[in-house]
C-alpha cells in the first residue's frame, strides 16, 4: 500500500493520539493574561468551530441524490472542489483558537494541511484515472479552479441548489461532528 493511500486511511484515525499528545505535553495559554480575553478566544473558536461545521452541513444537504454515483456540484461544490475538507479546516482552526497554544496551532495546522495535500492529490488523481467520472471532474476543475478557496463569482449560485436540501442525511452525517466540537470545547 503506498504511503499517499495509508495518509488516506489513516486520516480519520490519525488526529486522536496527535492531539492526545498536545494536550499531555502543551497547555493553553491564557489570553493576554487575562479570563475575559481567554472567553472571547473560546467563544471566537467556537464560531469559526462551527463555520466549519455549518459549511459541511451544508455541502452534505445540498449535494444528496439518493443512489447517485457521481461528481458533487451542487451548494458549496459551486465554489470550491473541497469543501468537507475546508470544513474540516475551518473546525481544526477554531479549536486551535479555544486551545490558545502557538506551539500546538503551528503544529498542528502543518500537519493537517500537509495530510490533507496528499489525500486530495490523490482523490483527484484517481478521479481523473476513472472512465466514468474522469472527462466530468476534469471539466469541473476547469470551471472551478480553487480547491479550497472559494470563488465568490458562483455565490449566487451555490445558494440556488438545483433541487432540494435533504436535511435528515445532513444531520445524520453530522451529528457526531457536533458533538465533537462541543466535547473537545468542554476538554479544552
Amino acid at each position: 500500500m503506498g504511503n499517499a493511500r495509508l495518509l488516506r486511511r489513516l486520516r480519520r484515525f490519525a488526529p486522536y493520539p496527535l492531539i492526545g499528545a498536545a494536550l499531555w505535553w502543551l497547555r493553553p495559554v491564557e489570553a493576554l493574561g487575562s479570563d475575559r480575553a481567554d472567553l472571547v478566544l473560546d467563544l471566537l473558536g467556537l464560531l469559526l468551530a462551527f463555520a466549519g461545521e455549518g459549511l459541511r452541513f451544508w455541502t452534505w444537504g445540498a449535494n444528496a441524490v439518493p443512489g447517485m454515483f457521481r461528481i458533487r456540484t451542487e451548494g458549496p461544490y459551486k465554489l470550491l472542489r473541497h469543501p468537507l475538507y475546508l470544513g474540516n479546516f475551518l473546525i481544526v482552526c477554531g479549536m486551535f483558537v479555544v486551545f490558545n497554544n502557538p506551539w500546538a496551532t503551528l503544529v498542528g495546522a502543518t500537519a493537517f494541511a500537509a495530510l490533507y495535500a496528499v489525500v486530495v492529490r490523490r482523490e483527484e488523481h484517481q478521479i481523473l484515472a476513472s472512465s466514468d467520472l474522469g472527462p466530468d471532474y476534469a471539466d469541473y476543475m476547469r470551471v472551478h479552479r480553487n480547491r479550497f478557496l472559494p470563488q465568490m463569482s458562483h455565490w449566487s449560485a451555490a445558494l440556488s441548489p438545483a433541487h432540494g436540501f435533504d436535511w435528515r442525511l445532513a444531520a445524520e452525517k453530522e451529528d457526531e461532528a457536533v458533538l465533537g466540537i462541543l466535547l473537545g470545547w468542554v476538554a479544552l
